[in-house]
């Protein structure tokens, strides 16, 4: 299975997963200011995660998303780069593009190309 096929299916799964479980991803009241005094993620959790998708996933760096309530996983597989977004739960993971709706920007992609 080619890693474009997989992360295909990824995508549509955690889409499902994503949108019908948001009500428990975010479901307690919500951070104060900054997020990582409650919410973790190291690499090593986020590889573990990751991994029943990703067998071979190595995770190259772990911090906030620009969208709240995720994680942003730069990770490689197979020798190609990618991003991966995991919610505060660790139950469900979004591959797919994060867009600024005021500016348009990719922030995805500009994340991206920063690896």
């Amino acid at each position: 299975m080619s890693i474009r096929r997989l992360f295909c299916l990824v995508l549509v799964f955690s889409s499902v997963t994503f949108f019908g479980a948001q009500g428990k991803a975010l479901g307690f009241g919500g951070c104060e200011e900054d997020c990582t005094k409650c919410h973790t993620l190291n690499a090593k959790e986020a590889g573990q995660v990751l991994k029943p998708l990703i067998p071979d996933i190595k995770v190259l760096e772990v911090r906030m998303a620009p969208a709240k309530g995720l994680w942003e996983v730069a990770l490689e597989s197979r020798g190609k780069k990618g991003i991966a977004y995991v919610d505060f739960s660790k139950e469900n993971v979004f591959i797919g593009q994060i867009v600024k709706i005021k500016t348009k920007q990719n922030l995805t992609r500009k994340r991206f190309l920063e690896l």
